[in-house]
């Protein structure tokens, strides 16, 4: 079966051709797993890939969810929307700026995350959250009520 068919046209500066190929793409699965056919001519070669994120799954801008349920008692939900891979960190501070957990300190791919935040050990108050993504930062308030 062949879902896609791409063409790959390279030129010089001239606009002459310099190559010519065809890629064809087989969707074989769900979730999709990708293969490209390449036929230039007298030689064909597969190129397996791996399994690719939905594109439409993939978010087009930084987000920071408002933590549900949010107030919270012991535990809430923090999620997150990445449009690219980022180094990624996601801290909780108590209001005079103190840094109470560290729950985020990677790199991460594209998409979307979801976080448990534990704060069994913690006394009721407003507390913020803040995600660093690449260039981008946004903080939160969450509050939580034993």
């Amino acid at each position: 079966m062949r879902d896609f068919k791409l063409r790959c046209i390279v030129t010089d500066a001239t606009n002459a051709t310099k190559t010519s190929n065809e890629f064809y793409v087989d969707v074989v699965s769900y979730p999709p797993e990708f293969s490209i056919v390449q036929n230039d001519g007298n030689k064909k070669q597969t190129i397996s890939l791996a399994k690719e994120t939905d594109i439409s799954s993939v978010p087009n801008s930084y987000f920071l969810d408002q933590n549900y349920p949010n107030p919270f008692n012991p535990s809430t939900k923090i999620s997150y929307s990445l449009p690219e891979a980022s180094f990624v960190t996601l801290k909780v501070y108590d209001m005079l700026g103190r840094e109470i957990v560290t729950l985020v300190n990677e790199a991460k791919p594209s998409g979307k995350y979801e976080v448990e935040f534990n704060a069994s050990e913690l006394p009721s108050g407003t507390y913020v959250y803040k995600l660093t993504a690449g260039n981008y930062q946004t903080m939160r308030k969450m509050l939580l009520i034993k």
